[in-house]
């Protein structure tokens, strides 16, 4: 007789939902790690940037403007960007993002160090 806590019986040959559970594919993987890295990269550059208006002399409500401007462009273009992903499929635009993010996160890095290289009058 079965007891109340012991699961129902499964039928011969049935496999555990468990048993061929995988690890995500490698696409799966690449995206997440590149969404991890924008993330880092644009949280970086909000902190970047409002330090750097504040060393320029900037007033506390320019810098404020500056940090919002960070959420405007995603809040115009979520609707659109996302039929496009729906049409297209994610892995394309995540990875032009990506792309277009490290291009200019090296660009910026370069003229930072040609501004720092130069002597402070």
């Amino acid at each position: 007789m079965a007891r109340p806590c012991d699961p129902a019986p499964r039928p011969a040959g049935a496999v555990s939902a468990h048993a061929g559970a995988h690890f995500p594919s490698r696409t799966l993987a690449a995206l997440i790690f590149l969404g991890v890295c924008n993330h880092v990269t644009l949280s970086g550059a909000r902190v970047a940037v409002s330090l750097d208006a504040l060393d320029r002399g900037a007033s506390a409500a320019t810098v404020g403007v500056l940090v919002a401007l960070f959420a405007l462009l995603p809040v115009v273009l979520a609707v659109a960007v996302g039929r496009v992903a729906d049409h297209i499929g994610v892995r394309r635009p995540m990875l032009w993002g990506s792309a277009d993010t490290a291009v200019r996160c090296c660009r910026s890095r370069s003229r930072d160090c040609q501004r720092c290289s130069r002597p402070r009058r």
